[in-house]
């Protein structure tokens, strides 16, 4: 499972590295090119906002693993351990079918957009490159809530083994 992880998160971090540093160099350039002359690239109109999609979209996935997503956790804290590993679990299956919904609904925007071979307007380039970013997105972060799901069951086992350890400890003396 490490290495599996590992993996991910260099995937990840590629994707993110990249695509940030794209849309830092195209916005800067952009603006300079704005401001020291007399037109602009209107082309970074159709690359930045994808890009940003993707971002958003895998650095969901990414932090969703990790479990820091905002939450109310108030009252899951407040839980007994295997109530609140029931509520985690219900809370991934739900994320996970609202990733799955996103990537479905991006698939079926690029069916779409390659069926009528549609292009984007100043560049001319299949308009489906860039919304393939909403699927590979969405899947991303049902693979990252799932995995975030198997490491609270594993988190769980762990705790409920070292409380069992603990208990006998305590028990022994």
């Amino acid at each position: 499972m490490n290495l599996y992880l590992k993996i991910l998160d260099g995937i990840e971090n590629v994707i993110l590295v990249i695509s940030m540093l794209a849309m830092l160099l195209i916005t800067f350039a952009n603006v300079v090119v704005r401001n020291f002359t007399t037109f602009s690239f209107a082309f970074t109109e159709e690359l930045v906002p994808p890009l940003f999609i993707l971002v958003t979209l895998v650095g969901a996935g990414a932090v969703a693993r990790r479990g820091g997503h905002l939450g109310f956790s108030l009252l899951i804290d407040k839980l007994n351990p295997k109530v609140r590993l029931v509520a985690v679990l219900i809370t991934a299956g739900i994320c996970i079918v609202f990733s799955v919904l996103i990537a479905r609904h991006g698939f079926d925007l690029v069916s779409t957009q390659l069926q009528r071979n549609m292009t984007t307007p100043a560049m001319r380039w299949p308009q489906w490159i860039f919304t393939s970013f909403v699927p590979i997105g969405g899947a991303l972060m049902a693979v990252e809530f799932f995995n975030f799901a198997v490491l609270a069951v594993i988190g769980a086992k762990k705790e409920a083994k070292k409380a069992k350890t603990d208990t006998e400890q305590e028990g022994g003396e």
